[in-house]
């Protein structure tokens, strides 16, 4: 493949992931502004989308567990939530927790997902609970 050949297709899987995301419109935010953003309003709640066994070994205080891996317990989860709430959500490393927000904006519901999930959250020195 010759060098204009490799840019026009960087180029284009650029766009394409870009454009993906744009469609989707679900605002992913680094740990920090995730903190600074659920904390400041005042109709955040927080929700933990790993499975059980993974939040029980840690997760972030106050963090309410709806696991995406078990399609029914997390259907009937957010048929329950409040769509005047804005729900801060998280998995393990930001793939299911996505995955999840476009299922729960699909529903009406306000979402913001943490970028890198628990782990990144981990990696910035954030506190946890068990």
């Amino acid at each position: 493949m010759n060098i204009k050949h490799f840019l026009a297709a960087l180029i284009g899987g650029i766009t394409t992931l870009t454009s993906c995301e744009a469609q989707d419109s679900i605002p992913t935010v680094e740990p920090q502004q995730f903190e600074q953003m659920m904390t400041s309003d005042t109709t955040a709640v927080l929700i933990d989308v790993r499975t059980p066994s993974e939040y029980a070994e840690g997760h972030l205080a106050g963090a309410r567990n709806i696991d995406f891996l078990e399609p029914r317990t997390f259907d009937d989860g957010i048929a329950q939530l409040d769509s005047g709430h804005t729900y801060y959500i998280y998995c393990r490393s930001g793939n299911r927790s996505h995955k999840a927000a476009v299922k729960m904006t699909d529903r009406g519901l306000r979402v913001v997902d943490m970028a890198g999930g628990y782990k990144a959250w981990v990696a910035a020195g954030k506190e946890t609970e068990k």
